[in-house]
């Protein structure tokens, strides 16, 4: 279940279920992505094909990234079937 969001178009998106500040290319396979983490009770869930799920180093908390498109991925912490702190990024450091 995803509890609580960085980014304020994936806040929209949930709430909303729309976002202006979503790219439209990013917005149908985010969507899988965004499905699987509401129903994920458990990490492996999250080990899907294309998903690239993995562990980011060196972060306390412990993050963790779903690959969406291109250079951009969800990032998260995941704690007893929660998902915190949910935000999408540019792997090479840009935020949406």
């Amino acid at each position: 279940m995803i509890e609580s969001t960085r980014h304020r178009g994936l806040r929209d998106w949930l709430e909303k279920g729309r976002s202006a500040r979503i790219a439209p290319d990013l917005r149908k396979r985010l969507g899988v992505r965004l499905s699987a983490l509401q129903a994920a009770r458990t990490l492996v869930e999250l080990n899907q094909p294309g998903f690239d799920l993995h562990p980011l180093a060196s972060t306390n908390p412990r993050r963790y990234s779903i690959h969406v498109n291109g250079n951009w991925c969800l990032t998260f912490e995941f704690e007893n079937g929660r998902v915190m702190r949910l935000d999408l990024e540019d792997y090479h450091g840009k935020r949406a």
